[in-house]
């Protein structure tokens, strides 16, 4: 029996203020790996991921103008080095972190 991995992770520290920011993705995508990004920004935004991507959380918890988001895919073989999530209402300051794993069940 297979244990999950993480593979690969690529980070993006979103250091310019972007309504339509660019999060890398890590490096060797296979169709079949699953792919997990956690992401937060200096804003209370909802977050819209591209076609595929699955949103577990999109949250803005508190007071604070930070909101979270959570989002899955499998990967299908179309994937490049970067993916644009879209924020709904303001430009914001980010960061991002996307793991690739492998040797899990669905």
């Amino acid at each position: 029996m297979a244990f999950p991995r993480i593979v690969a992770t690529a980070t993006t520290n979103g250091t310019s203020a972007s309504q339509t920011p660019t999060v890398n993705l890590p490096s060797n995508i296979h169709p079949g790996d699953l792919l997990f990004c956690v992401m937060r920004s200096a804003d209370a935004n909802s977050y819209a991921f591209p076609s595929g991507w699955v949103e577990l959380v999109d949250a803005s918890p508190d007071s604070s103008v930070d909101g979270s988001a959570i989002a899955y895919k499998v990967a299908d073989g179309s994937e490049v080095t970067s993916m644009v999530v879209t924020l709904s209402t303001n430009s914001a300051k980010f960061a991002a972190i996307v793991h690739r794993i492998v040797d899990y069940d669905d």
